[in-house]
């Protein structure tokens, strides 16, 4: 049984790339992160799509993407430094001739495991996950019959993977363009998402009073036209179980 079936109704994607991540850490640790970051970029695009709170940066590759000031504070920093240990470890994976190590990969994967609890507990419409869950080891498959990547192949997958995301620009415009009055209703308070014990520390307090959410409506010579519309935001840090 996989540490990530608690995605697996609402995020099936997730729910699948994470899964293929833990498979791989004893077989192909260097894949095994490889995989652990592709689920981060999905895990980051679902975000920027379905939180109108986010503000879009001008860059749409993944560090700038998670060093959003917007994004950096929803998630809080312990969660945001989880973030970066997953992508860290991922982009190693690919550019590093380094041998990956089996421990580099089960750490990818638990700290991709800390940061989708985050996003289900706060997200979920439906169930969420159980406050006790953690991550266990014991489910991490020992044996799995594959071939190893080579450095070589795993940057030829992540090419692939890049070409096939080439319309993540697009996909997160659509959100972007859709009219602010919509975008505004979906933006909603988390403390009553997040766990009562799990994740104990929330501080709230306006950005600006009055501030601005920053909605990009329209994409303009590959970049983002900004127009403001008057509301309220708030700032949630959380703490993620250990």
């Amino acid at each position: 049984m996989s540490n990530f079936t608690f995605l697996q109704d609402e995020w099936p994607d997730l729910h699948t790339s994470a899964r293929q991540a833990e498979a791989l850490i004893a077989a192909d640790p260097r894949s095994a992160c490889f995989y652990a970051r592709r689920t981060l970029e999905l895990a980051v695009q679902w975000l920027y799509t379905h939180d109108a709170g986010l503000t879009l940066p001008y860059q749409d590759h993944l560090s700038a993407l998670i060093h959003e000031p917007t994004f950096r504070d929803t998630l809080g920093p312990t969660v945001f430094a989880k973030v970066r240990l997953v992508k860290d470890l991922g982009n190693q994976a690919v550019h590093s001739a380094r041998a990956v190590r089996q421990a580099d990969a089960l750490t990818a994967v638990k700290e991709l495991f800390h940061v989708l609890f985050w996003l289900a507990r706060t997200y979920a419409r439906a169930a969420r996950p159980a406050d006790s869950l953690t991550f266990d080891p014991t489910r991490v498959p020992k044996t799995v019959i594959t071939h190893a990547k080579t450095l070589a192949q795993v940057q030829a997958l992540a090419d692939e993977v890049k070409a096939r995301d080439a319309k993540l620009t697009e996909l997160l415009a659509d959100r972007a363009a859709l009219d602010c009055s919509a975008c505004a209703p979906r933006w909603r308070a988390r403390s009553s998402r997040m766990p009562s014990n799990r994740i104990p520390t929330i501080t709230r307090k306006p950005r600006h009073a009055p501030s601005s959410l920053t909605c990009y409506c329209a994409k303009r010579a590959g970049r983002w036209t900004r127009r403001r519309i008057a509301n309220t935001k708030y700032m949630a840090c959380r703490t993620p179980p250990a």
